[in-house]
C-alpha cells in the first residue's frame, strides 16, 4: 500500500477532502469485496497509473504525452504494452479492500479532522483560482468532478488511518534497524547520504511563463553549458563561474552552492541523483525540467545512524505492512470481479 498511498497519491492528492456522497452512477466497472468500482473511480486510478508510467519514461510536456500514448510500438498499443488496465485494477483492488477493512474496524474521521479537511479544501480551491478553476483542473487531470475527487480523497483518509492503526500492531527490533543501516556497504541507498554541491544553471524554460524554450534557444543553452563545463574542468574556479554565468537566483551569489542535498524530494530527482551518485570532485552536466546544470560535487557523507533510525523504522514498518496487505489480497473475498461490458468501454 505504501506504493499507492506513498508515491502515487502523495503526488496527486494535494489534500484530503470532506466526504461528498456517492456518485449515483448505476454502472460499475468491477466489484471487490462487495464494493462496486464506478467508472469515475476507474478514471481516477487510471490517471495515476498513466502518470507513473510517464514519469518512469521521462515524458512530461503535453505534446510528448499525447505522442507517447498514441504511437504504437512494434504494432502494439501502449495501453496494452504497459498493462495499464491490469495495473489500474490492482490499485483499485488494494484501495477497495482497505476501505472495506477500515469500515469493518469502524474507522471514522473525527470532528477536528473534518474541520481541518474542510479548511484545506477551501484553501486549495482558492489557490486554484476559485471553484470553477478547481473543477477544470480536476477534470483535466483525472476526468472526474471535484465532488468525486473529494469522495475518493476522503476514503483515502479512512484507509490511511486504518493503515496507521495496523502499523501500531507491528514490531520492528532495534537490531533489525541497525542491520538495515549497516548493510549499505557500497553507498547504494542514496537516502542514507547528504552532499554539498555547486551548480551553474542555464535555463531552458521561459522565466515568466515557465514554458519550454524553442529548440534552437535550448540548443544554445546546451552549447553554453558545455563551454562552461570545459572551463571548470580546465581548472577555473567553479564558484566564480557560477557567480558570473548561473541563471539560478537562489544560489548564484553563493557560488552555486547547495548544502545537505538529500534524497527527500527537495530538489528535482535528476539533481539529487547526480549529487548522491557522484564522487567528490566530479564535474558533469545534468538536464532537468529547468534546464542544463553544470554540476560539481564538493562533499558527500553518510548520515549518522541516530538521525536515520526513525526513518528506517518507518521503512521497515511499511515493508511489514505491505507483506500483510499481499496476504490479505489472496483472500477470495477481495477478488476483482470484472464487469467487462463497462470495463471494455473505458479508455
Amino acid at each position: 500500500m505504501q506504493k499507492v498511498l506513498g508515491k502515487a497519491l502523495a503526488a496527486v492528492l494535494l489534500v484530503t477532502f470532506a466526504l461528498s456522497g456517492c456518485t449515483g452512477d448505476n454502472k460499475y466497472v468491477a466489484t471487490i469485496g462487495g464494493e462496486k468500482v464506478t467508472p469515475d473511480e476507474y478514471k481516477f486510478f487510471n490517471s495515476i497509473t498513466k502518470k507513473e508510467i510517464e514519469q518512469k519514461y521521462g515524458v512530461s510536456d503535453e505534446a510528448a504525452i499525447k505522442k507517447f500514448w498514441t504511437d504504437k510500438v512494434e504494432g502494439e498499443d501502449p495501453v496494452v504494452r504497459f498493462k495499464v488496465k491490469d495495473t489500474t485494477l490492482e490499485k483499485i483492488q488494494e484501495y477497495k479492500m482497505l476501505l472495506v477493512k477500515a469500515k469493518e474496524n469502524k474507522i471514522e474521521i473525527t470532528k477536528e479532522e473534518q474541520k481541518d479537511i474542510e479548511e484545506k479544501l477551501k484553501q486549495n480551491i482558492e489557490k486554484s483560482g476559485g471553484q470553477q478553476k478547481a473543477e477544470e483542473e480536476i477534470k483535466k487531470d483525472f476526468g472526474i468532478t471535484l465532488d468525486t475527487y473529494k469522495e475518493i480523497a476522503n476514503n483515502y483518509t479512512l484507509v490511511s488511518k486504518y493503515i496507521e492503526a495496523e502499523k501500531k500492531t507491528l514490531e520492528v527490533k532495534d537490531e533489525d534497524i541497525k542491520k538495515y543501516y549497516d548493510d549499505d556497504k557500497g553507498g547504494t541507498r542514496l537516502e542514507f547520504y547528504k552532499a554539498d554541491v555547486r551548480h551553474i544553471l542555464f535555463l531552458t524554460q521561459d522565466e515568466a511563463t515557465k514554458q519550454p524554450l524553442p529548440k534552437e534557444k535550448a540548443d544554445e543553452k546546451k552549447k553554453k553549458a558545455d563551454e562552461i563545463m570545459a572551463k571548470a574542468k580546465a581548472g577555473e574556479n567553479f564558484a566564480d563561474l557560477a557567480k558570473k554565468y548561473s541563471e539560478d537566483p537562489g544560489s548564484k551569489d553563493k557560488g552555486g552552492l547547495y548544502e545537505n542535498v538529500r534524497k527527500i524530494g527537495q530538489y528535482v530527482p535528476e539533481f539529487e541523483d547526480w549529487s548522491l551518485n557522484s564522487k567528490v570532485g566530479d564535474i558533469g552536466i545534468v538536464q532537468t525540467s529547468y534546464g542544463y546544470h553544470v554540476m560539481k560535487l564538493e562533499k558527500k557523507e553518510k548520515i549518522p545512524y541516530d538521525e536515520l533510525k526513525e526513518t528506517i523504522k518507518g521503512v521497515l514498518l511499511s515493508e511489514k505492512m505491505n507483506e500483510k496487505i499481499k496476504e490479505w489480497k489472496k483472500d477470495k473475498k477481495y477478488e476483482v470481479i470484472k464487469n467487462n461490458d463497462v470495463l471494455n468501454t473505458m479508455g
